[in-house]
């Protein structure tokens, strides 16, 4: 196989990856914008080694009409990292016993986020989804 066209696929299935978290995320956040915000509090905040990379570790507890809950999801889409550092970062923004936003859905309370995505970085995701795209096409 030629290295341009095995790189222009490369390319290609990075940009496919890029396009289906952008777009999975505005969808996510669209309907996270409209989750109720309660006051909750971290339970258990460390970074886990997962073989060849690492993440946040964050479990948190709240309450929905007087039921309790725990969730651990931090934010949308969850990511792991091959260096320690940003799940580090992670754990320093929700420390154990810290008090914190949680936002739950309505519907499905035992569902909850403590970071609904943002708007700019799913739309990042697309713009270079796009661009790594055009850049597989001319490689073609």
């Amino acid at each position: 196989m030629d290295s341009s066209l095995a790189i222009s696929m490369i390319l290609g299935a990075i940009a496919t990856v890029l396009l289906v978290v952008g777009l999975l995320g505005i969808v996510a956040g669209r309907k996270q914008a409209t989750w109720m915000r309660v006051s909750g509090r971290v339970v258990r905040s460390k970074v886990e080694y997962r073989g060849e990379e690492f993440a946040a570790d964050i479990v948190y507890s709240y309450q929905h009409n007087h039921i309790e809950y725990t969730g651990d999801t931090v934010s949308f889409p969850q990511f792991v990292y091959n260096w320690r550092g940003p799940a580090e970062r992670i754990c320093r923004r929700y420390p154990e016993g810290a008090t914190i936003n949680v936002y739950l859905n309505p519907q499905d309370p035992k569902r909850s986020v403590l970071e609904p995505p943002s708007g700019a970085g799913m739309v990042a995701c697309l713009i270079a989804s796009v661009l790594f795209f055009v850049i597989a096409w001319a490689m073609k």
